[in-house]
């Protein structure tokens, strides 16, 4: 549910998305006006895509981050197993 509306999960792949949204723009004036709707929404979906891409890019950890957990892992399962 959102805004009290159900809604469905779907994901389709970028490439695609690029496609569309290009191949709508290049419609004729009339057939764009019919469309309008399904194009802001996947600009919308293309616009959340890269602020999500920027997120993980932004926010993804670094080697030692990496090696500081796997560290804290081992130790938590050596401790578990009592070695």
């Amino acid at each position: 549910m959102s805004m009290g509306e159900p809604t469905v999960a779907w994901s389709f792949r970028i490439a695609d998305l690029q496609q569309w949204i290009t191949s709508l723009e290049e419609l004729p004036v009339e057939q764009r006006r019919q469309l309008n709707g399904l194009m802001c929404h996947l600009m919308a979906a293309h616009d959340k895509h890269k602020e999500q891409d920027k997120y993980v890019i932004d926010n993804a950890p670094s080697a030692q981050d990496l090696e500081d957990y796997l560290l804290d892992y081992s130790a938590a399962v050596r401790a578990r197993a009592g070695l």
